[in-house]
């Protein structure tokens, strides 16, 4: 859970000159926010139910503090720039709670300096809440480190295309959109793992938990153990699986919005399409450095989560809070497309399953799109 202070002021100036085009700096806008992340866990099994000696852990993220700059630049209704500072810190914890226990920390202290060279809007559409007819179209390039400075190197170009067309003498409305984007290093660092695509959740692909769609890495892990015929701790090695993040990543949707009283309750039955993939698989190479030696892991993804769509359809209720002109709703999702099937771990060879739920019930704020 995340809570923040938000402090916005705007700024409306103009110049004489503008650029070499002719546009001109028309407003700029600060906003000034500090947040708090709290302290989160999350547990996981691995070889249950095929293996008689599943291995059970949590992943902890521990409280921190996270600082934002940002700055707004904008030369038209269309057309834009920003400039964000952002800083930082905390921890991740990895346990391992079936014998043999063990865990790790990892601190989280970041700094980042991003220029997002360009934003472009274009929109058609009649209503901002809840358009009816017309387009939209969205696309930004977004530059961090560099001659910026900071801690981590990338680029990240964005498109999002929205369109809506009257249906049943204009009763009712065919909703689709297409979003798109590529997250790049342009250093010998790899794109962070904070800054890498996770879909799935109630704004993306909806019958799946947020942060699921994902290529999924083998990675063996050592940990110190009793040897039982001499007693001596030596290091023995196991099969554990990590959710890696896409460094691509495409989203469709489409809904068709059937008004049942007004523009206040609505029928909605959606189909959603996507996935994150890892084309840069040098990124994700792993070095273990030992004297004398330097070993090189690539990065083995079980097969089927670095390829294909994730699917999920079926049927969503709305509902419009007054003051908030944002709508309650409440989703059944049935996911044709999704990973259902058991795993053989290349060291040990531990067998586990990977079960993406079949259908999910859920709810929520806001519109997916």
């Amino acid at each position: 859970m995340k809570r923040r202070v938000l402090l916005t002021a705007l700024f409306v100036f103009f110049t004489g000159s503008g650029l070499a085009q002719g546009l001109s700096v028309k407003s700029a806008e600060l906003s000034l926010s500090v947040g708090e992340s709290s302290y989160t866990k999350k547990t996981f099994t691995i070889g249950s139910p095929q293996s008689a000696t599943p291995i059970n852990g949590s992943m902890e993220l521990g409280s921190g503090k996270m600082y934002e700059a940002r700055i707004n630049f904008y030369s038209s209704k269309r057309l834009g720039s920003e400039v964000l500072y952002g800083y930082q810190y905390g921890g991740v914890t990895f346990k391992r709670t079936s014998d043999p226990a063990a865990s790790f920390s990892v601190p989280l202290q970041v700094h980042t300096l991003t220029l997002n060279l360009l934003y472009y809007t274009y929109n058609t559409t009649n209503s901002a809440y809840n358009p009816t007819h017309g387009y939209s179209f969205t696309g930004s390039f977004e530059f961090t480190g560099g001659f910026l400075g900071g801690d981590v190197n990338y680029y990240r170009p964005i498109g999002e295309f929205r369109y809506y067309h009257p249906m049943n003498h204009g009763r009712n409305t065919l909703a689709t959109r297409f979003m798109g984007s590529f997250v790049q290093s342009f250093t010998n660092l790899s794109v962070p793992f904070y800054e890498r695509f996770f879909a799935g959740g109630d704004f993306d692909v909806r019958g799946f938990d947020f942060r699921t769609l994902s290529p999924i890495s083998f990675i063996t892990r050592s940990l110190p153990v009793t040897d039982p015929l001499t007693g001596r701790t030596v290091n023995k090695n196991f099969d554990d699986i990590v959710y890696v993040g896409g460094d691509t990543q495409f989203i469709f949707n489409l809904e068709y919005r059937i008004p049942l009283i007004g523009q206040v309750v609505s029928l909605v039955p959606f189909m959603d399409a996507g996935n994150t993939w890892v084309l840069k698989q040098g990124e994700l190479e792993r070095k273990i450095v030992s004297p004398g030696l330097v070993q090189v892991l690539p990065a083995r993804f079980l097969p089927g989560t670095n390829s294909g769509l994730r699917m999920s359809t079926g049927i969503e209720f709305q509902v419009i809070m007054p003051v908030l002109n944002a709508p309650f709703r409440v989703d059944f999702a049935f996911n044709p497309a999704r990973i259902d099937q058991n795993f053989i771990g290349p060291v040990t060879g531990t067998p586990f399953g990977i079960h993406q739920p079949s259908h999910d019930f859920k709810f929520t704020v806001g519109r997916t799109f």
